[in-house]
């Protein structure tokens, strides 16, 4: 049952990779679109529903 864990932490850290990966590509996003377009109003920053729902509970 060993492999159980070490794969529990490979789909932990694929998580963690991904959702690091979506933040910097919004943020990216925004700031070309934020310099493209001087209008602030235009920030749909908001709609970056990031779940980071990283369970804590790492079973060493």
């Amino acid at each position: 049952m060993v492999h159980f864990s070490r794969i529990y932490y490979i789909i932990i850290i694929i998580i963690i990779i991904t959702t690091a990966t979506i933040i910097i590509i919004i943020i990216t996003i925004t700031i070309i679109s934020s310099f493209s377009s001087s209008s602030p109003s235009f920030s749909f920053s908001s709609s970056s529903s990031s779940s980071s729902s990283s369970p804590s509970s790492s079973t060493s």
